[in-house]
């Protein structure tokens, strides 16, 4: 199996203390879910309840991609609505959920692949719902108008 790698110190992950706008609101809600993921994975991995840290890693490499996306987002002035930066989040974790299945068809590291692929489509999923609300939220404030 996978070696557990020691966990980050500090407060967990970089939780957003700054919030600029709904965009970065938006992300950081995301990564506040992700880091709880992760954490709960990391635990779940060192009490020897899951065979490998494949969904740990993935909750990390979607943090790092939400941090990335928030840089992205002050450089480019915020072009993004919020919806748009849910829908190319869930995609990005779509497409790495797909490339953790073939990696798990071609019979490379079963575990830690199997666990990637869960947490990326967790990932994918949670965007997904945040898309939904959204919408509900924004068609019932056209009806209340």
């Amino acid at each position: 199996g996978y070696a557990i790698p020691p966990h980050p110190r500090g407060a967990g992950y970089p939780r957003m203390d700054y919030i600029m706008n709904a965009r970065t609101e938006t992300l950081a809600e995301v990564i506040n879910w992700l880091g709880d993921e992760a954490d709960r994975e990391w635990e779940r991995a060192k009490d020897g309840l899951s065979d490998g840290y494949g969904g740990f890693d993935a909750y990390t490499r979607a943090i790092q991609h939400c941090q990335d996306m928030i840089v992205e987002d002050e450089a480019s002035s915020g072009k993004h609505t919020e919806i748009a930066l849910l829908k190319h989040l869930a995609d990005t974790f779509d497409e790495r959920l797909r490339k953790a299945e073939r990696a798990k068809d071609r019979g490379a590291g079963y575990t830690y692949h199997d666990g990637q692929s869960d947490a990326y489509g967790w990932a994918a999923t949670y965007c997904r719902l945040m898309i939904e609300q959204m919408q509900r939220y924004e068609g019932k404030e056209r009806n209340d108008a």
